[in-house]
């Protein structure tokens, strides 16, 4: 026989089920910001690395061919950066910045040879800028930086000073 006020518990209330999905749901919601701000993180990060890559991997070349430039023919800021110069052969090289064709549409740094080829030198470059301004035939020693972006990373930039091996007019 049951005694009476004795009460039986074979459950949980329903105020304790609420409490128990409410404690679990935040949980759940600061595991998942976590991961989230985790993966944005990495990411961010990723993206920072290709970038320094192709900043990198533009610089050097450019470099490398300004430093047996004869002469630099001229520099131009529009839309992105134009920077021309003779080579060694008499050839004219001309670096600038363009949108590439494919989905992505990320800028990148471009290289022709003689006005043709138009050759994508690296991605994610948005601007060639170099000092002085105003280059000419007789300049001997510029400064290079190249600005470059992707995503959310913000801008990041690479400079190098080069100074032209050979002195003369293209």
């Amino acid at each position: 026989m049951p005694v009476k006020g004795a009460r039986h518990n074979s459950g949980f209330t329903l105020v304790e089920t609420m409490v128990a999905l409410t404690l679990l749901c935040i949980l759940m919601v600061s595991v998942y910001t976590f991961f989230l701000s985790g993966v944005i993180s990495w990411k961010n990060n990723r993206d920072k690395a290709d970038v320094q890559e192709n900043l990198r991997i533009a610089v050097n070349r450019l470099a490398r061919e300004l430093r047996q430039a004869k002469s630099i023919h001229f520099f131009d800021l529009y839309s992105g950066g134009r920077l021309e110069f003779n080579d060694p052969y008499g050839k004219i090289i001309t670096y600038y910045c363009a949108t590439s064709g494919d989905p992505e549409n990320a800028r990148q740094l471009i290289r022709a040879v003689n006005g043709t080829g138009n050759n994508p030198v690296a991605r994610y470059i948005k601007k060639i800028m170099v000092e002085p301004v105003n280059c000419s035939p007789d300049t001997r020693l510029i400064t290079i930086t190249l600005l470059g972006e992707k995503g959310k990373t913000g801008e990041i930039r690479i400079s190098t000073t080069v100074m032209l091996r050979q002195q003369g007019r293209g």
